[in-house]
């Protein structure tokens, strides 16, 4: 054997080693999970533990003398790597590192290694102590959950919604780039600031669901929490959210994973949808009402036309009738609005040009709003046109004009804006209930006082005002979105404290042209030769006075009550004239009963009268053009040229 500086210094470190005490001996023994190994100071094994044996394969005897880099993978010991563990550890004093290592089969393990230079007395080197361990299972364990925290973080970026996690303390943990843009922060911004800052009711979720206990434990813990809340952006704008809170154990503790969902524009639909119910709603109660207004108002208006015709010439009676006739005529009006409100189709529709109708009513709105008021026009040139009923679209102008009026009682701007609208199912432009297509849009703005929220979510309803008492009946804008309703469209407001007012009318556009019907020209009073006239009317104070009033024209009268005792009556008199209430109880209206009349009696005259046309005359005009309809309440000349008219017809 040939003894050299290197063996020298090997013999005489084992011999160091044996000299050690009893504990170093049972280290090297009965440590199994790690392998330990002592090295000499160029690298070669002097020690090998039952541990090293175990991990790497080598028997004692066939590895002691044998140097460091036959542990190591063959491109690791061609590259040096053994070398430059054992130059560090000399520099350093001790050396870490993570590595592939490899067994005396060839296999490969993932290892963490621990190297400590050894030093004698004097202070020189004599040799190395390295402690290896196995952390495959850990390391491909470690990778997988990296692989799947990748692939979760992946997932959570491309989240459509907003995804926050926080820990128990509420600190914002992680969140996606949906939560940036929906919430208006960089992600800086929000990692380890408290989720209060975007939800501000987001302990109060979770301490519901704590307080909740569902099969002995807190519901939290077994289902999740959630429910719909107020977020707030980072400039301060609050929206509705639905949250959904589930806990997650991480070895850091738990945590809370929010999931949000934008729900303002839901919320947004659904007070469109109820609002539209509410205002549809009203429009029924208020059509019954403006029915029953009208039967009224036709027993007073024909009492007093009878009893002016009684008084005595110069009485002075005459004055006091007359001055209730006209505050009848001016109920009637109220009712007739309450109508234009109430109707779900215009009355007259014909095909309009609205910056035509626009510019005509300038000329009358300088006068009605005053000198103080710029009026400007931003029409477009090729505004669609649009079917609908003039008068009523003149009136909302007008309305809405005086509405700005009175919001500047300093004067102030008002424009009237035109432009088309192509409006698609998925437009978010697009109001509930409206459909999809082309529409001409009407814009009236003022820069007036503005309205708060309270007062936008009533201003359609009738007889709501924020004017003083006797300014003005609440009925203007209602009879605006009773117009916009009837044509098909629809009509919103925009405003703020300060800020001004914008009402947006949405009109269909319209292809063809339609003609108004003619009115009934009322002339002078015509006066009946016998004929039988059968008035079919429930309001009995009604049906008497139009008996007397028909009587008095020359006619000769029978009554009825409802359809069933009508039909009673035709089938045993010879009737000129059927005159009926289109409401009626008993199952039959009027328009049912004239129907039936006439397959009794083809010859037959019709005479409808209302108090709120329904909406198959609406839609469709009179069921048959011998027809006629008489709107109540209305005049004695009224009755006698309808009566008249017909016969003639």
């Amino acid at each position: 054997m040939t003894i050299t500086p290197q063996s020298i210094a090997r013999h005489e470190l084992r011999e160091m080693l044996s000299e050690s005490d009893a504990r170093h001996r049972l280290l090297m023994a009965s440590v199994t999970d790690h392998a330990i190994i002592v090295l000499d100071p160029q690298g070669t094994i002097v020690t090998w533990s039952e541990g090293a044996r175990r991990l790497k394969g080598y028997e004692e005897a066939e590895i002691i003398g044998q140097p460091m880099s036959l542990l190591y993978p063959p491109e690791d010991a061609a590259n040096g790597v053994p070398q430059r563990m054992l130059a560090i550890a000399t520099a350093e004093g001790r050396h870490e590192d993570r590595g592939w290592r490899r067994r005396k089969d060839g296999s490969r393990f993932f290892a963490d290694v621990v190297l400590s230079a050894m030093h004698d007395a004097q202070g020189q080197l004599v040799g190395f102590a390295k402690i290896t361990r196995d952390i495959t299972a850990s390391v491909q364990a470690e990778r997988r959950v990296r692989a799947q925290m990748e692939q979760a973080e992946a997932l959570l970026q491309a989240a459509p919604d907003p995804v926050v996690i926080a820990d128990r303390e509420g600190r914002i943990v992680i969140v996606n780039a949906r939560a940036e843009t929906t919430f208006g922060y960089r992600r800086g911004e929000m990692v380890g600031r408290k989720v209060e800052m975007l939800l501000p009711d987001w302990h109060r979720v979770i301490g519901e669901a704590r307080s909740k206990p569902y099969l002995g434990r807190p519901a939290l813990l077994e289902m999740g929490a959630g429910g719909d809340i107020v977020a707030r952006r980072s400039d301060g704008q609050e929206f509705a959210v639905d949250i959904s809170l589930s806990p997650i154990a991480m070895p850091q503790g738990t945590l809370m994973i929010s999931t949000i969902r934008d729900i303002s524009e839901r919320r947004r639909t659904e007070d469109q949808l109820r609002q539209a119910q509410k205002m549809e709603a009203i429009g029924n109660l208020t059509g019954g009402m403006a029915h029953d207004f009208n039967n009224l108002l036709s027993v007073i208006t024909l009492n007093l036309e009878m009893a002016l015709d009684m008084a005595p010439a110069g009485d002075s009676s005459d004055r006091m009738i007359e001055a209730a006739l006209q505050a009848a005529w001016k109920g009637a009006d109220l009712t007739r609005r309450l109508l234009d409100f109430a109707r779900s189709k215009p009355q007259h529709p014909v095909r309009v040009d609205i910056n035509e109708a626009i510019t005509n009513i300038i000329r009358l709105l300088h006068r009605l709003i005053g000198e103080d008021i710029e009026i400007m026009l931003d029409l477009a040139p090729d505004t669609w046109p649009v079917a609908v009923d003039p008068a009523q679209l003149e009136s909302s102008l007008a309305n809405l004009a005086t509405n700005a009026r009175d919001a500047m009682p300093k004067g102030g701007q008002l424009v009237f804006a035109t432009a088309n609208r192509v409006l698609t199912a998925d437009d978010p432009g697009l109001p509930s209930g409206l459909a999809p297509g082309d529409y001409a849009l009407v814009e009236v703005r003022d820069t007036g006082s503005g309205m708060a929220p309270e007062v936008m979510q009533r201003i359609f309803e009738p007889f709501f005002t924020t004017k003083q008492k006797g300014k003005g009946t609440g009925l203007g804008l209602a009879m605006v979105f009773g117009f916009a309703r009837q044509s098909g469209g629809h009509v919103g407001a925009e405003s703020r404290p300060g800020g001004g007012t914008i009402f947006r009318i949405l009109l269909p556009r319209t292809i063809g042209t339609e003609k108004p019907r003619e009115p009934v020209r009322l002339r002078t009073v015509v006066r009946g030769a016998g004929e039988t006239v059968l008035v079919v009317e429930d309001n009995i104070a009604l049906q008497r006075i139009v008996v007397r009033q028909l009587s008095q024209l020359g006619y000769r009268v029978l009554e009825a009550d409802r359809a069933a005792t009508a039909l009673e009556v035709l089938a045993q008199e010879t009737v000129a004239i059927l005159f009926t209430d289109v409401v009626m109880p008993g199952g039959l209206d009027g328009i049912e009963l004239a129907r039936m009349a006439l397959e009794r009696s083809p010859g037959l005259k019709i005479v409808l009268t209302s108090g709120f046309s329904s909406d198959r005359i609406d839609a469709s005009g009179l069921p048959d053009d011998g027809w006629q309809m008489l709107t109540k309440p209305y005049r004695t000349a009224d009755l006698a040229q309808a009566v008249r008219a017909a016969l003639d017809g």
